[in-house]
């Protein structure tokens, strides 16, 4: 998956947010984050050609924070 690509798929679930754009270091990749109402994703793409990783976050539901059953 491109930068192009991964920004393209972020557009088509909510608001996109980019860091690192255009980075060329092994250590700092460029970040491409889609924000939803009920998750976040966030794609590490490597030198603007592959996708490295993604990472997934979902907040908990309404009123079942740490500690409730």
């Amino acid at each position: 998956m491109s930068a192009d690509e991964a920004k393209a798929a972020a557009a088509r679930l909510g608001q996109v947010k980019v860091t690192h754009e255009g980075s060329t270091s092994a250590f700092r990749t460029m970040k491409v984050l889609a924000v939803h109402p009920q998750f976040e994703i966030v794609f590490h793409i490597w030198r603007g050609k592959a996708l490295r990783a993604a990472e997934v976050w979902i907040p908990p539901a309404a009123g079942r924070g740490h500690g409730s059953p």
